[in-house]
């Protein structure tokens, strides 16, 4: 039995999309199409239309979802049993998100257990995020969404023969890398670089310093996963077999990093026009989703899960009832329904009056306001996440990233960050000290990182009731 799967996908502002099919251990790739302004529910019927089948039911469409969005997260933890993981990442959430936990969606996976630990994947990612994308796919009806990244390895493993082993695979489009770190054939981290292939491409050959800069963030990348020096682990870089590809791993080779190009193979798919490793280089992303989608994999990192569990739910509650019956009770409401809302103004009118009279001299009017005000003012002495979240970027330097913000109640808010330019640490202070909520703004542990030139730092402020004078005020209020 021949099994189809449609799959799109968005990268730097294009559309991609393709259709697959297999039967048995045969993959065939039926229609393929790109667009840069057609959105999702134009090439998913122009795609449908193209293969062949303008009826395809919806159930077969994955859609990518890219993961330069998501924040990952890795833990190791004591092996325990699998029931007993949840829990662990449920505690760890909120030390770990950048937003309460309510205003986040995650989904995790777990390693195998090793020298009596387990290393879990987490991908959060804000939910309102998760929940414009899901409206703009409305008409669409995706089985499912799954994170492109997550995609470029799955492509990876089949497409160019792609081991278990660690490895840091990278993916070039014209405008990015996508740094996607493999454990055990799995995505377990993704970074996306700003480095793309027109970036490296020069009339003379790779452009070096370009080349330097993606060197630095697969270096960063790994030293944030924290397992082993960069050193260790294999770079694979997927090709379609460009010469520039070559000329990138020679460079990365030079600078320390196992670095080697993985050339897909073409003839792992059958269509019915000719197709080169080329032709599947350039639709590699969505590839790799109809690839999942043919699996069925359930093992993937699904952050989509809650809110398209929440949507069929929505959906089976707001089915219409069939017309052979509404049709005659319409009209018999129609008749009865003048009478109807006269006895039921009637019935609210009489049991109002009632209600009234039995509180008549026991409600306290005074004593309500008086409770509505205090309640008012515990609201507005509530830290806004958010709007602090929004201060700091406004603060932050043109051309600077921070590595990490946090907060806990009664202690002071800490930013943490890097940077090759120690002026923006001083930079980064005034602004936030120009701020009207912020107090006490301290830059900390300054160190200078010589492999990667850059100073690593720490700065802490109090904000609202984040920190020191906040306690004490409150100390004194009591």
């Amino acid at each position: 039995m021949k099994k189809t799967a449609v799959a799109i996908t968005r990268l730097a502002g294009k559309y991609q999309a393709v259709v697959m099919s297999r039967k048995g251990d045969t993959l065939e790739l039926r229609s393929r199409r790109h667009s840069t302004s057609a959105g999702w529910n134009a090439i998913y019927a122009d795609i449908t239309e193209s293969a062949g089948s303008a009826s395809a039911p919806h159930s077969e469409l994955i859609v990518g979802y890219d993961s330069s969005r998501v924040a990952f997260y890795r833990l190791r933890v004591p092996a325990v049993k699998a029931e007993e993981l949840s829990s662990m990442v449920a505690l760890q959430q909120e030390a770990l998100l950048p937003l309460p936990p309510e205003q986040m969606e995650i989904a995790w996976r777990a390693d195998a257990a090793l020298d009596g630990r387990i290393g879990i994947t987490i991908a959060a990612v804000r939910k309102n995020q998760l929940e414009q994308f899901s409206r703009e796919l409305k008409q669409s009806h995706p089985r499912k969404i799954l994170l492109t990244q997550e995609a470029i390895v799955k492509a990876w493993r089949l497409l160019c023969d792609g081991s278990r082993d660690n490895t840091v695979v990278v993916y070039l489009d014209e405008s990015n890398s996508h740094i996607c770190l493999s454990l055990a054939g799995r995505l377990a981290l993704a970074v996306t670089s700003d480095v793309g292939r027109k970036d490296l491409t020069a009339a003379a050959g790779l452009r070096e310093p370009n080349a330097e800069r993606l060197a630095q963030d697969i270096r960063r990348t790994l030293e944030r996963f924290g397992d082993g020096t960069p050193e260790d682990w294999r770079i694979s870089i997927i090709t379609g077999g460009e010469d520039i590809d070559r000329q990138l791993a020679d460079y990365l080779n030079e600078s320390g990093l196992n670095t080697e190009t993985a050339l897909l193979n073409a003839e792992k798919i059958k269509s019915d026009s000719p197709l080169s490793a080329v032709d599947i280089y350039e639709a590699l992303a969505p590839i790799g989703l109809a690839l999942m989608g043919l699996d069925d994999d359930s093992d993937e990192l699904n952050l989509f899960k809650r809110i398209h569990t929440a949507e069929v739910a929505e959906k089976k509650q707001s089915r219409i009832p069939s017309l052979k019956v509404s049709v005659p009770f319409a009209l018999t409401m129609l008749f009865f329904l003048p009478w109807a809302l006269m006895k039921i103004d009637a019935a609210r009118l009489g049991k109002i009056e009632s209600y009234i009279n039995q509180l008549e001299g026991t409600v306290d009017i005074d004593m309500l306001k008086e409770e509505n005000a205090i309640k008012k003012t515990i609201i507005s002495q509530r830290p806004d996440i958010l709007e602090m979240m929004s201060i700091i970027n406004s603060c932050i330097p043109d051309g600077e990233v921070l590595d990490g913000v946090g907060f806990k109640k009664n202690q002071p808010v800490t930013i943490t960050g890097h940077t090759k330019d120690k002026d923006k640490i001083l930079e980064l202070q005034e602004n936030l000290q120009k701020q009207k909520h912020i107090k006490t703004v301290r830059v900390l542990n300054r160190k200078m990182d010589k492999k990667a030139k850059t100073t690593n730092y720490t700065i802490t402020f109090d904000y609202k009731h984040f920190g020191k004078k906040a306690r004490t005020s409150r100390r004194m209020e009591l």
